[in-house]
């Protein structure tokens, strides 16, 4: 993956007119570069880019016959246009190790949830890993067909991990449980009974005070 990116100063004034051109500052931290590097993109490429991938892939900074291999490491994005400010990347060295993070997703279904009475609740939705930039998955599926109880859990330490991959977050920590909604449904009959019964009150109050006026 390729982003053609420029040189740019630090003045606010300039960055503020480049965002008006469609440029997004960003700039560049690695432990092999001395001094970070100020840059800037195209916003829309960069947006283009960051569909396809996600903040584990690397992605390939170009410019001024320059290849630089980064990591996405922070997006500022405008809470009101959400229009991306500002991009931080971390340059890294093709052959050596880079911790990030990258999406857990939930696939296939968990037989728990067809009887209503629970519901799955993914408690992590990223895990923070180490690997060489070739070894990066952009995610790791989490299968979810074993749920069949609520008393059943899925922790970091079920996960399957690729290959080269070294998990650095506790083996303990859950990511998926599961919910139990039984008593909602419980609760929800417990007050459709009170309100008939209430009802069954009043009407019957209503009806011996007819009877006394009208005897």
């Amino acid at each position: 993956m390729d982003l053609k990116v420029a040189a740019r100063t630090i003045r606010k004034k300039a960055n503020k007119n480049m965002r008006k051109e469609d440029q997004v500052p960003a700039i560049v931290y690695a432990r092999h570069i001395d001094t970070p590097i100020m840059i800037s993109c195209r916003r829309q490429d960069f947006v283009k880019l960051y569909r396809q991938t996600w903040r584990s892939t690397p992605i390939t900074l170009k410019w001024d016959n320059i290849d630089e291999m980064v990591l996405v490491q922070d997006i500022q994005i405008d809470p009101v246009t959400n229009f991306v400010l500002h991009i931080d990347f971390l340059g890294i060295k093709k052959g050596e190790k880079v911790a990030t993070d990258v999406p857990l997703v939930l696939e296939w279904l968990a037989p728990i949830t067809k009887t209503w009475e629970a519901r799955i609740q993914q408690v992590k939705d990223t895990l923070h890993i180490q690997a060489i930039p070739k070894d990066l998955p952009q995610e790791i599926l989490i299968d979810i067909t074993g749920l069949e109880n609520v008393t059943d859990a899925i922790f970091v330490r079920d996960l399957v991990i690729p290959s080269g991959v070294e998990v650095l977050d506790d083996e303990d920590l859950s990511v998926v449980t599961v919910v139990d909604m039984s008593w909602v449904e419980e609760e929800a009959e417990e007050t459709i009974w009170a309100e008939v019964t209430e009802g069954g009150d009043a009407a019957a109050t209503n009806a011996e005070w007819w009877e006394e006026k009208t005897e």
